[in-house]
């Protein structure tokens, strides 16, 4: 959840600077010195991160069963059924953060397409840094409903059709947009509004189950390490969506090839979490998993078997 307003603030923050440093006569130096601050504030997040971790102990769970072994040594061990597992939670992780980093990091370049309270000349859009600041708070704030609603679902639906669901949600609207900016892209209010909706459906479904269902479908022993490659093939596709969309924006393709590539995504996304996933309650057959899961998702401290059947 907090990633998102985390996302918002640094777009806060650059309106304030933008607000606060107007000289009477425009100066060179002004653009230069608010992009430093801006990007030296980042720090400080980080630094919180870093003390909070630095007080963290691990969980009973963890602790109990700590595995010494080696990740080359526990991906040897694994069952064919549990590979299979980790292919739906990889793959859709993978394939989920290729269209959420190539299009979502990207706001202002794809705000400054639509160009919503501008004037285009000459194919450039005309309008201040501010505005673009404005529309990129409203935009991503519209993940803040999404992610809530994730929340409130994922109990009621479960990690696998919270995926689906959300994929399809997400090539659905990808598509229309990519569609419009093809057809009718001077239609900059109904362009926002897919947009907003964009930003809506990342935040929702597997921005939620693609983190969760890694915690909750591979045996206690070998979970830290399976979740730890979900996250990275997450983390990969992170890397090749931020690459992807300069490389496709700077083609004859523009906006629209990155809309209908990150489409495509989402469509592998949906087709592996539907083949390669079970749902949530088919994982806890046993009762030790589902203490594990229980203190994970609601932040208990679990116990054991015995103490529950006493």
């Amino acid at each position: 959840f907090w990633q998102i307003p985390g996302s918002i603030a640094p777009y806060l923050v650059a309106m304030l600077l933008l607000s606060l440093m107007k000289p009477s006569k425009p100066a060179e130096w002004v653009p230069n010195v608010q992009f430093r601050l801006l990007f030296a504030l980042g720090v400080l997040p980080v630094l919180v991160v870093i003390l909070a971790a630095l007080r963290e102990k691990d969980s009973e769970e963890f602790s109990a069963r700590r595995n010494h072994q080696g990740i080359i040594e526990v991906a040897r061990s694994l069952p064919p059924q549990t590979w299979y597992t980790l292919a739906g939670t990889a793959g859709s992780w993978f394939t989920y953060d290729i269209a959420y980093y190539g299009t979502a990091i990207f706001t202002p370049q794809i705000l400054d397409a639509i160009c919503l309270t501008g004037v285009k000349k000459n194919g450039d859009c005309q309008q201040t840094l501010f505005d673009i600041s404005l529309e990129s708070v409203i935009v991503t704030s519209f993940g803040i409903p999404g992610v809530a609603l994730a929340i409130w679902l994922i109990k009621r639906w479960g990690c696998k059709r919270l995926n689906i669901v959300g994929f399809l949600f997400l090539i659905v609207n990808f598509a229309a947009l990519a569609v419009i900016f093809s057809v009718i892209p001077h239609q900059t209010p109904l362009l926002f509004g897919l947009f907003c909706t964009l930003n809506f459906g990342l935040q929702f479904g597997p921005n939620v189950g693609t983190f969760v269902l890694p915690a909750i479908c591979f045996p206690v022993h070998v979970r830290s390490t399976c979740h730890g490659l979900s996250a990275t093939a997450g983390k990969i596709g992170a890397v090749v969506g931020t690459f992807m969309y300069p490389q496709i924006m700077q083609s004859t393709l523009g906006l629209p090839g990155v809309l209908w590539a990150a489409s495509i995504f989402c469509i592998l996304g949906m087709v592996l979490s539907h083949c390669f996933l079970k749902n949530d309650w088919e994982y806890l057959e046993d009762l030790d998993d589902r203490l594990a899961v229980e203190s994970f998702v609601h932040g208990g401290h679990g116990g054991n078997a015995a103490q529950v059947q006493s």
